[in-house]
């Protein structure tokens, strides 16, 4: 009986030292009995160290005292404590077993900082995806619409059931020829990104400017797996443009051409004529009583 204890007991170490996850195992009292190599790197003890504490040492939140006192099996969340100062989130499952005659309770500890940060990170882009005053478009490789935030539908005019399923294409306003797709997806597949002055088309069959910025997801390989656009529509930057434009070169009173036009006029006039060996003839007109 011995010989047959001692070997499963054997079996018992190489077990709990080959498990990936940290494993510790404490008694009725709570105090720690065995723990593996994973569990000492997870907190920064050492297992001397650990088997002197008891698991009330290491928890924030006692959650272990009820499996004590009533359970034969638990799986819940906790913190332990670090070594150096601060606590790591951690997901345990615990049972209660028989050993000499004693009852004792092997826990298997994860780590569960790298799954609430990549959680935390995802919530973050989620928001930023949501709430972004840029319009934004995910499609995969084959073009085909698998993602809209909200600005997209609020610029285009088109729902995530509108949208999802289909191409860019629906966005198209026909001012701009093969050539020009042509070059730009060209640039995308060689270099990864482009970014542009595009003329699109809404829902409502209005057409607009927007700036548009294209770029390529390519996986471990190096193949692409999806395209991300974002693009802002700048009508009213045009108009203002424009605006500003036509206020430069016309009287504000009149809203008739002023001398910084027809200055620029001639002078264009006179390059031609010059380079072509041409002329021309300017008629000047005089308003009487114009300035009264």
């Amino acid at each position: 009986m011995e010989i047959g204890a001692q070997m499963n007991n054997e079996y018992y170490e190489v077990i709990i030292k080959a498990m990936s996850e940290g494993v510790f195992i404490i008694n009725e009292k709570g105090e720690f009995i065995d723990v593996n190599q994973h569990y000492t790197k997870m907190l920064g003890y050492s297992s001397s160290e650990l088997l002197s504490l008891n698991i009330k040492d290491l928890e924030l939140d006692s959650k272990f005292d009820s499996v004590i006192s009533s359970q034969e099996y638990a799986e819940f969340e906790s913190f332990h404590k670090l070594k150096q100062g601060g606590s790591v989130p951690v997901s345990i499952t615990a049972c209660k077993m028989s050993q000499g005659g004693e009852s004792v309770f092997v826990a298997c500890v994860q780590n569960l900082s790298f799954n609430k940060n990549t959680k935390m990170k995802m919530d973050v882009v989620k928001a930023i995806f949501n709430n972004a005053s840029e319009a934004i478009l995910v499609t995969d490789n084959k073009g085909i619409i698998k993602l809209i935030n909200k600005a997209f539908t609020h610029i285009t005019g088109y729902s995530i059931k509108d949208a999802v399923g289909k191409t860019p294409a629906i966005l198209s306003s026909g001012l701009h020829d093969q050539n020009f797709y042509g070059s730009f997806w060209n640039e995308i597949k060689t270099q990864g990104k482009w970014s542009g002055e595009m003329w699109n088309k809404r829902k409502n069959g209005e057409v607009y400017p927007e700036w548009i910025n294209i770029i390529s997801i390519t996986d471990t390989k190096g193949e692409i797996i999806h395209f991300i656009s974002q693009f802002t529509d700048i009508s009213e930057i045009k108009k203002s443009k424009n605006k500003v434009l036509y206020q430069t070169y016309h009287d504000s009173l009149t809203d008739l051409p002023n001398r910084r036009l027809l200055f620029e006029r001639m002078t264009t006039l006179c390059d031609e004529a010059s380079l072509h060996s041409t002329q021309f003839l300017i008629f000047i007109c005089n308003l009487d009583r114009f300035k009264m």
